[in-house]
């Protein structure tokens, strides 16, 4: 994917607000808009960033604001405040615990998700009944990644997002924890960039793939 682009150079802030909210917004990169849903992991997030920073735009908010309220009353409403962005149709990316976020994005505005890349989904909570009621209503090819090392239950859930999602891969990346982008960078970053390219001709050889490099 060539030499990584510093995200933070360039980056310019902002926030938007969601149900009386205000989450943190941070801009930069140029290319396709692709928005990066995390929860304050600045060590798992930022290789993230710097490696997708050369070919896209990128709008990294921080959901660890958002507190008490669930992944559901979150999303419903959260279009607006990514339209006040100038963002109508782009890609989605969450992190650990901004997952829900992500996937509640192409669940309540499907039309307008090109892409859905989740990463260490975290384990399915009773409050999460409501959000993974719809996720059959996702649309947009999606591709999950989760550690071997992850004992967080982040299996279970990608396992289950990819029997309920029409186009959904999973990828599991060797050697990784629920930490994957801080522990195997490059070996997140190869598969997430081709599938940012090639979308629903994205191709794995067999059910699940084991990326070792």
């Amino acid at each position: 994917m060539g030499q990584a682009k510093q995200f933070d150079a360039p980056a310019s802030r902002a926030t938007i607000e969601v149900n009386g909210i205000r989450l943190q917004v941070r801009e930069g990169g140029t290319g396709r808009p692709l928005v990066v849903f995390s929860a304050g992991d600045e060590a798992q997030i930022a290789p993230l960033l710097n490696g997708l920073a050369e070919r896209n735009h990128l709008f990294a908010i921080d959901v660890a604001g958002a507190g008490a309220m669930t992944a559901h009353d979150l999303t419903r409403n959260l279009s607006h405040g990514l339209a006040r962005l100038g963002l109508e149709s782009f890609s989605v990316i969450g992190v650990s615990r901004g997952a829900p976020i992500a996937l509640g994005q192409a669940i309540f505005a499907p039309k307008q998700i090109d892409k859905l890349i989740l990463l260490s989904p975290p384990p399915r909570t009773a409050a999460d009944n409501d959000l993974y009621a719809g996720v059959a209503k996702v649309e947009a090819p999606t591709l999950v990644l989760v550690g071997t090392r992850d004992r967080s239950g982040s299996a279970d859930t990608a396992r289950l997002l990819r029997e309920k999602i029409g186009t959904c891969h999973l990828l599991l990346i060797y050697d990784a924890h629920e930490a994957i982008t801080a522990d195997r960078p490059e070996a997140c970053l190869s598969p997430i960039g081709e599938f940012l390219e090639r979308g629903a001709e994205f191709v794995v050889c067999h059910e699940s793939q084991m990326l070792r490099r």
